[in-house]
């Protein structure tokens, strides 16, 4: 089995600039969220996954 918990963090953002207008987001944050470089980390504790990614303006939080 692949291993996938551990930190991320974007290494690209080829053609990001356009799937963000395609999906409806305003200039300003198009241009917020090139500039920022975000991280995520995975991890897993029993059967309940988090997954946390983080930028120097927001923090989001899942739970599987």
């Amino acid at each position: 089995m692949v291993q996938i918990t551990g930190k991320y963090k974007r290494t690209s953002i080829e053609n990001f600039e356009e799937f963000l207008n395609e999906v409806g987001v305003g200039v300003l944050l198009r241009k917020a969220a090139l500039a920022s470089t975000p991280t995520m980390e995975i991890s897993k504790s029993g059967e309940k996954w988090k997954m946390v990614t983080s930028t120097i303006l927001k923090v989001n939080i899942g739970s599987l």
